[in-house]
C-alpha cells in the first residue's frame, strides 16, 4: 500500500459555514465510492455529490451526498481507519438513549483510492445547518452534550475506550518526552513535523509545553466515555433548532472527565471569532445553561486540550507520515494563549 502523505488540517472545522453538496467528483472517483457502496445501498440511478472542491480533482476524503430514487445517504470518507465497530457502538447507544445523533449505518467499508487505504461510512443524509452564532445554539449545544454524558457514562463498552485511550496517551508522552530531548540537545526539530523555522521562532513556547502537557486524562477522577472533538463542524442543527452530534471519530480514543467535551465547545463555539471578554461570558452563561450545571476546571482543560491537538501533529507526521500546515501549529498556540488570558483574569478557572 502507498504511503499515506498529505496535508492535514483542521481549518474548515473552526467555521466550516453553509452545506452544500455541490461538486461534482471525478468521474473514476464516483464510480469508485458507488462500487464500494453497491453491496450496501441502492444505488441504480443515484447521483453522487461532494461537500469539498477538491472531489473534482479527484481527491477522495471529505464528504458526500448519494441521492436516488430509494433514499438519501450521507457518505464519509477519512484517512483514520480507527476502530469502527467501536465507533458504532458507542453511536448506536446514544441513538437508543434518545440522544440526538446521526446513526452510522455502515461502519469501517475498506475504500482504496491510488493505492491509499481509506474509510468509508454511511449515515443518513441530515437536512440540516452549522452554528449560526446565536445564543439558542449554544443552549441547544449544552444540552446535547449534557443528554451525551449521561448516556456515555453507562456505556457498556467504556473499557475498551479506555484502553484505546490510554495506549494513545501514552503514546502522545513519548512524543512529549522525545521532543525536550530534542530541545535540550539541539537535535533535528524538522523530524518531528514542525514546518521548517517554526519550532525556532516557538522554543520558549515548546518548552512550556514539554513542561505542563499532561497527557493522564484516562486516569483522572470521572473519566468516561466522551464525543472527544465538539468542534464547529462536528455539530449540527435541524429546522427546529436540536443540536446533533456528529463524527464520533475521536470517542474511540477519549476517555476524560466531561470537562474535556465542556472546553473544546468551549473553545471552538464561544472563543472562534475572538469576542470581546463580556460577550465571551454571556456565551459561556448560555453553554453552560444548557448543559445544566457548572464545569470548573475548563480554563486549564482548554489549554490541556490545545497542547493535546499540538501532540496530535506530532502524531500524525511520526506515526502516519500526514504533514500539516504552519497556520494549524500557529492556532493551537493561540488558542492555548487564549485560554491562559482569561485564566489569569479570572473568567476561568
Amino acid at each position: 500500500m502507498v504511503p499515506f502523505r498529505i496535508t492535514y488540517a483542521w481549518e474548515t472545522s473552526d467555521c466550516p459555514g453553509r452545506i452544500t453538496f455541490a461538486t461534482e467528483p471525478a468521474a473514476d472517483l464516483a464510480a469508485a465510492v458507488i462500487k464500494a457502496v453497491r453491496p450496501v445501498l441502492p444505488v441504480a440511478g443515484a447521483r453522487l455529490r461532494a461537500l469539498s472542491a477538491a472531489a473534482a480533482a479527484g481527491t477522495a476524503i471529505g464528504g458526500y451526498a448519494l441521492t436516488g430514487p430509494d433514499g438519501q445517504w450521507f457518505l464519509r470518507i477519512t484517512s483514520h481507519i480507527g476502530t469502527a465497530s467501536l465507533e458504532k457502538a458507542l453511536v448506536d447507544g446514544l441513538a437508543a438513549a434518545g440522544v440526538p445523533v446521526n446513526p452510522i449505518l455502515a461502519a469501517g467499508i475498506a475504500f482504496v483510492w491510488r493505492g491509499h487505504q481509506l474509510r468509508l461510512d454511511i449515515r443518513p443524509l441530515v437536512m440540516a445547518r452549522h452554528f449560526d452564532g446565536s445564543d439558542g445554539d449554544l443552549v441547544a449545544l449544552g444540552r446535547v452534550m449534557a443528554a451525551a454524558h449521561r448516556a456515555l457514562a453507562e456505556t457498556t463498552v467504556a473499557p475498551e475506550v479506555c484502553r484505546l485511550a490510554a495506549t494513545r496517551n501514552d503514546r502522545l508522552r513519548g512524543h512529549r518526552d522525545r521532543l525536550a530531548e530534542v530541545l535540550r540537545g539541539g537535535g533535528d526539530l524538522a523530524a518531528m513535523g514542525f514546518p521548517p523555522g517554526w519550532a525556532e521562532r516557538n522554543r520558549d513556547w515548546l518548552q512550556r509545553w514539554c513542561a505542563e502537557y499532561r497527557p493522564d486524562w484516562h486516569l483522572q477522577p470521572g473519566a468516561q466515555c466522551l464525543h472527544g472533538e465538539i468542534h464547529q463542524g462536528n455539530v449540527l442543527y435541524d429546522g427546529a433548532g436540536t443540536a446533533i452530534l456528529v463524527d464520533f471519530e475521536e470517542s474511540t480514543d477519549v476517555f476524560a472527565p466531561p470537562v474535556w467535551d465542556f472546553a473544546y465547545a468551549v473553545q471552538r463555539f464561544c472563543l472562534f471569532d475572538q469576542p470581546e471578554r463580556g460577550v465571551f461570558l454571556a456565551r459561556l452563561g448560555h453553554l453552560t445553561a444548557g448543559y445544566g450545571r457548572t464545569i470548573d476546571g475548563s480554563g486549564d482543560g482548554m489549554r490541556q486540550i490545545a497542547y493535546h491537538c499540538m501532540a496530535t501533529l506530532l502524531d500524525l507526521f511520526i506515526e502516519r507520515g500526514l504533514s500539516s500546515p504552519e497556520s494549524e501549529f500557529d492556532k493551537f498556540v493561540q488558542l492555548e494563549g487564549r485560554a491562559a488570558r482569561l485564566v489569569r483574569d479570572g473568567s476561568l478557572s
